[in-house]
C-alpha cells in the first residue's frame, strides 16, 4: 500500500503539472487511479512480495545458523517489517509449520516486539499542573512551572475510542513531577482501530510566553530527552 500511495503521488503532480485547471478537479484522480491501479497490481505487489520472501528466507538462513541471531534481527525489524507489509512473507511458513508439525517456533521472536511496544507511556513533560485530562484519556492539557501550557494528543481522531486502550495515572488539578507517568496507551490497539499514532505536543500560548524551540527535525526521542525549548534555545 505505501508503494502505491508513493507512485500515486507522483502521478498526481505530473498530471497535475500539465492538465489544464479547468478539467483538473475531474482529470487528476482518474488518471491518476487509471494508472496506479494496473502498476499497483502487475509490478509493485509482485516486487514487494518478491521483497518479503527474500527476508523471509535470509532470516530462516540465519535462523538455521543461531536461532537467538534470528530472534534479536526479527525482534529489531518486525515493526518495520509490518508498516511496509513486508512481514507477508513469513506468514506461510508459521502456517505450513502448524500445519505439518501442530506447532510453530518461528513467530515467537516477532511477539517480543510486539509485546514490547503494545503499551507505551507520551511522562510529565516538567514540573506543573495538570489543567485538563479527557475523559477519554487521548488528550493532556498541562500548565508547567515557567507557565507553558501545552497539549499532548495521542493519535489522529483517538477520542473515537471512547478510551478504550487508554489506562490514566492522573486526573486534572493534579500536581506533577517531571517524569511522573500521566497515561499508557495500547499502540496496537489504536493502529489496529485505524488511527494514527501521530501524537502532536502543542504550546497553546506560545504568543504569551516567548519564542519555542523544538527538538531537531528527525531526532529519535526517548524518555527524558529534551522536546520543546521555552524562551531559550535547547
Amino acid at each position: 500500500v505505501i508503494l502505491a500511495v508513493w507512485f500515486a503521488s507522483k502521478c498526481e503532480k505530473f498530471f497535475s503539472k500539465y492538465i489544464p485547471d479547468l478539467v483538473k478537479f475531474f482529470f487528476v484522480p482518474m488518471l491518476t487511479l487509471l494508472v496506479t491501479i494496473p502498476v499497483s497490481m502487475l509490478f509493485l505487489g509482485p516486487v514487494a512480495t518478491f521483497g518479503s520472501t527474500l527476508i523471509s528466507e535470509f532470516t530462516l538462513a540465519v535462523r538455521g545458523f543461531s536461532p537467538t541471531l534470528a530472534g534479536a534481527v526479527v525482534g529489531l525489524t518486525w515493526q518495520i517489517l509490518v508498516i511496509f507489509g513486508m512481514h507477508w512473507g513469513f506468514i506461510p511458513v508459521y502456517i505450513n509449520n502448524v500445519q505439518t508439525l501442530g506447532y510453530d517456533n518461528v513467530m515467537m521472536p516477532f511477539f517480543a516486539c510486539t509485546f514490547a511496544t503494545s503499551a507505551v507511556v507520551l511522562y510529565a513533560p516538567a514540573d506543573g499542573t495538570i489543567s485538563a485530562f479527557f475523559p477519554t484519556g487521548h488528550a493532556i492539557g498541562m500548565t508547567t512551572d515557567q507557565g507553558a501550557e501545552l497539549l499532548m494528543h495521542v493519535g489522529m481522531d483517538t477520542v473515537q475510542l471512547n478510551g478504550k486502550g487508554f489506562t490514566p495515572f492522573a486526573a486534572a488539578g493534579d500536581r506533577v513531577k517531571k517524569g511522573q507517568k500521566l497515561l499508557e496507551f495500547d499502540m496496537d490497539l489504536i493502529r489496529a482501530s485505524g488511527y494514527s499514532l501521530v501524537t502532536p505536543v502543542l504550546v497553546t500560548n506560545a504568543d504569551e510566553i516567548g519564542e519555542v524551540f523544538p527538538a531537531e527535525a528527525g531526532k529519535q526521542i526517548q524518555a527524558g530527552d529534551g522536546l520543546i525549548g521555552v524562551g531559550a534555545s535547547m
